[in-house]
């Protein structure tokens, strides 16, 4: 039967080389893990799916460095099950390709997280000490790009849930959304230990944007309403993102006493211009300039999903005072 099978891998019909992977996948024969090995190169995407998964069911270390150049397979399919069969085999040298892959292709997040806490306490110091490569090489080297390998690095160590100390180390990088995926990792760690929730706050207060920014989305859900008052400090960040964001999850909040600090924010300065268009199809030649005010449109929104005597109160006279938007000289608008 077993000799059937490996004879099958080599049909000319896909689908029967599929199944046979499947098959040999469920032997538990050993012997069947070369031909296996070379079915990754099968020209069928199935098929290559098929022994990927069939070598994990063998649980082979033999496959370890031939599913991490499937890691790279085009085919989505072959790309998942070998970054699953790598988790289940647990071997260490697969942990940083994992995180390479998914720096090159952000849609293997979901498979990269499943597989590395797999590995255990051994996938932790492999990440930090990469981590730690690529931060150095970011820093020295003016005309560095590799940010996707940092970010699926930051991504990785949220999802052990470890290396708060090496995450703080990247909000001072140049890139915002390296920042910003840094601080969102070490308030997760944070909003995970209820002995810890005071520092939300501390981080509402801080100077860092991107930390700011994370602890004030986080804020609402872990701290409910003694989130109100450094919500409403955060309406005076220097940051207009921080300031819109505080302004959405006091909305969220719904509690009347934010309303004087949401009403304040309404004469909220930061303003920028937009072109805008009145019509579908519209080109640039039929645009005119809008000024936008974030703050104060989060600030009105929020004070509407309040609602109440003093939102309402503050809600018609801001709407009164402030100057109408400019128009084209039809007068619609998108």
């Amino acid at each position: 039967m077993f000799w059937w099978t490996l004879r099958r891998l080599k049909s000319k019909g896909w689908i029967a080389r599929r199944e046979a992977a499947e098959k040999l996948g469920h032997s538990g024969d050993q012997r069947a893990i070369g031909p296996l090995i070379e079915a990754l190169k099968d020209e069928a995407s199935w098929v290559r799916a098929a022994a990927a998964e069939a070598l994990e069911d063998l649980g082979s270390q033999a496959a370890v460095g031939p599913l991490i150049v499937a890691l790279k397979d085009d085919d989505s399919e072959t790309s998942t099950t070998a970054a699953a069969a790598l988790g289940r085999l647990g071997s260490p040298e697969a942990v940083w390709p994992l995180i390479e892959i998914l720096g090159r292709r952000p849609s293997m997040q979901h498979a990269v997280a499943e597989s590395l806490p797999r590995f255990g306490d051994r996938a932790a110091p492999i990440l930090c000490e990469g981590l730690v490569k690529a931060l150095t090489e970011a820093r020295e080297r003016p005309d560095f790009e590799d940010w996707d390998l940092i970010l699926a690095a930051i991504k990785g160590l949220e999802v052990l849930h470890c290396g708060e100390d090496l995450l703080r180390t990247a909000l001072d990088l140049p890139s915002e959304r390296i920042r910003d995926a840094a601080a969102e990792a070490i308030v997760k760690l944070i909003s995970a230990d209820p002995r810890r929730f005071h520092e939300l706050t501390a981080a509402l207060e801080g100077k860092n944007e991107s930390l700011q920014l994370s602890a004030v989305l986080a804020a609402g859900q872990k701290l409910g309403s003694a989130a109100l008052e450094p919500l409403a400090g955060a309406l005076k960040s220097w940051s207009f993102r921080v300031r819109v964001a505080a302004a959405e999850e006091l909305g969220k909040l719904g509690e009347g006493r934010a309303v004087p600090a949401l009403t304040e924010a309404l004469g909220d300065t930061y303003h920028y211009e937009r072109e805008k268009v009145s019509w579908r199809g519209a080109t640039i030649d039929d645009a005119w300039d809008v000024t936008e005010y974030p703050v104060r449109d989060a600030a009105e929104e929020a004070l509407v999903s309040i609602g109440g005597p003093g939102a309402e109160s503050a809600l018609a006279e801001y709407r009164a005072q402030r100057e109408p938007r400019a128009r084209p000289a039809s007068g619609w608008e998108s």
